[in-house]
């Protein structure tokens, strides 16, 4: 369907009317040449917007990258200095404990403590995600062998009902990607680990 065009007044001011009488030749010559300029320059105003771009994510994947590693290293850190927290210590005790832990590492590092404390977080995350993904496959590998919950928790070093647990965890995952228990094994099992090595972290 072509588009409908409809006709335009515009009200003008005798000024403006003498003006382009006079001088609208030049003006239509000026206009021209801003739109061949703006043609012109539309290539290199993309190439450098690509290239800002670019070099934003590429920052980005550096922050990211050194996020990462300064998660690792203040992570161990702090797992040296909790080793003095007392095995008795209550909650509140435990809190403060590791707040003031954190002070340290951050102080260490020339850190921010609240930087400290978010790139430790996120680094204990990743690890513990680790660690979850190839305790379960562990405990399927047990189960398809056979073994009970409380033979495969000895082996893991885990109180039975937490392989229970993790049993019926799986059970609900396979369901929910309608597969079965032994696809979910073979895409867990982790066979280049040593089962007597895992421990309770």
């Amino acid at each position: 369907m072509p588009e409908a065009k409809y006709p335009v007044t515009v009200m003008l001011s005798e000024h403006v009317i003498d003006l382009l009488s006079e001088h609208g030749d030049e003006i239509l010559y000026a206009l021209s040449e801003l739109v061949d300029q703006a043609k012109t320059s539309q290539p290199r105003i993309e190439a450098q917007v690509q290239q800002e771009t670019e070099e934003r994510r590429r920052a980005k994947e550096a922050r990211a990258a050194q996020m990462v590693q300064d998660g690792r290293t203040g992570h161990r850190n702090l797992r040296r200095r909790l080793l003095d927290l007392r095995p008795d210590a209550t909650k509140q005790e435990r809190a403060a404990f590791r707040a003031n832990a954190v002070s340290h590492v951050a102080r260490d590092y020339g850190w921010n403590p609240v930087y400290a404390d978010m790139v430790i977080k996120r680094h204990r995350k990743v690890l513990w995600a680790k660690i979850t993904t190839r305790r379960e496959g562990y405990v399927l590998r047990g189960f398809i062998d056979g073994l009970s919950n409380a033979e495969i928790g000895n082996r893991l070093g885990l109180p039975k009902h937490r392989i229970s647990h993790i049993l019926c965890r799986l059970k609900v995952r396979a369901k929910a990607e309608s597969i079965t228990i032994f696809d979910l094994a073979r895409r867990l099992s982790p066979a280049k680990f040593d089962v007597g090595s895992e421990a309770q972290p």
